[in-house]
């Protein structure tokens, strides 16, 4: 939970959830298995891979990388041990995860105390009740000027939820996102500032919205409903955000992988931006270009959020001096765009 935060599109971030139960940038098990089988010359080593890695979880395979290279290394191989472990690791691309993996719990190391404000372990979602609650106490910033983020002045506190994990991930029970989200959310003083809710499971969120109106509670207006677009394999999440009956829909377009057509109906803010960390991806700038002019074209408004570690302009790389390309001083003048819907019109002070 974090009062600032250095996101360019949002003032604060809370996270009522910390943790996931994956998505495409975290590994899957059977991922790990192809990786590390991969890397082995023996015909029937995935069955033995399969086998050891069964009752494990992702983020325990990447602790245990070392250990387990060495056991599946042949005597006379030992060069495929630093392989192994870059193919494990090279599967792990979820920021969030990153921070649980070194800050969480490590299976290799008994002594370390993890972080209680972390999940144990990522692949094994936590609540934490009481935070939202915390954050609608924040001060209200609607006349205060962001020094650092001029492109937010004249809006309210827009405050992130999920940026630690995925609430809508399918151990969290409707009843605790009802309590901790939507009460908080809607009470007098949750309703001075502007909520962005994103999920890659949307699909979820929209049972979640059915399972509010059989209770008479109806979407926050002022609470955007968001999903996750890193490649034309994640558009379908689209169609399920279009059930959640929110006056504000969003597409948070990153990682951004390859260049995608986005379905824009009914959608009210695209944010784009290429992928950060050890392992980023390329990001070419041209699929930016594009997805600013399906914006335009549907009236939507466009976000640039980074342009990521590994930037591309019409193939060439760019080296830039920001680690994840946030510092839109350094990109091409038609990208500098960060622009918002009008969802201050929904945002109300709080009674005297």
């Amino acid at each position: 939970m974090s009062k600032d935060t250095n996101i360019q599109f949002c003032d604060s971030t809370v996270s009522p959830v910390m943790g996931c139960h994956g998505c495409e940038l975290w590994a899957t098990i059977p991922q790990l298995v192809t990786a590390i089988s991969n890397c082995l010359p023996a015909p029937d080593s995935r069955d033995i891979i399969r086998r050891r890695l069964a009752r494990l979880l992702p983020s325990d395979v990447f602790h245990l990388r070392r250990q387990l290279a060495r056991e599946f290394t042949p005597a006379q191989c030992p060069e495929r041990c630093a392989e192994i472990e870059q193919a494990i690791v090279s599967n792990f691309h979820c920021f969030a995860g990153d921070l649980h993996l070194r800050h969480g719990q490590d299976d290799t190391r008994p002594d370390k105390i993890p972080n209680r404000g972390y999940a144990p372990k990522f692949d094994m979602p936590n609540l934490f009740p009481g935070r939202i609650t915390h954050a609608t106490h924040w001060s209200d910033l609607r006349g205060q000027p962001r020094l650092a983020k001029a492109w937010m002045n004249g809006l309210p506190r827009i405050i992130f939820i999920s940026d630690m994990g995925d609430a809508l991930s399918s151990s969290v029970t409707f009843e605790y996102l009802e309590e901790e989200i939507i009460r908080n959310v809607n009470s007098v003083y949750g309703r001075r500032h502007f909520w962005l809710w994103l999920t890659k499971r949307p699909s979820r969120m929209a049972k979640f919205a059915e399972w509010l109106h059989a209770r008479n509670i109806t979407w926050p207006d002022h609470l955007m409903a968001m999903t996750s677009i890193t490649s034309t394999d994640t558009l379908g999440r689209i169609e399920h955000l279009r059930k959640v009956p929110a006056k504000y829909r969003g597409l948070s377009v990153e990682p951004l992988l390859e260049p995608v057509t986005l379905p824009l109906t009914d959608m009210n803010w695209v944010i784009v931006g290429g992928e950060s960390g050890h392992a980023a991806r390329p990001f070419e700038l041209n699929w930016t270009r594009d997805i600013l002019c399906q914006c335009r074209d549907a009236h939507v408004a466009p976000f640039i959020k980074q342009l990521g570690a590994a930037p591309f302009d019409g193939g060439r790389r760019i080296n830039l001096l920001n680690s994840h390309g946030g510092d839109w001083n350094e990109w091409p003048a038609d990208l500098r765009v960060r622009e918002f819907p009008p969802f201050d019109s929904v945002v109300v002070p709080a009674a005297a």
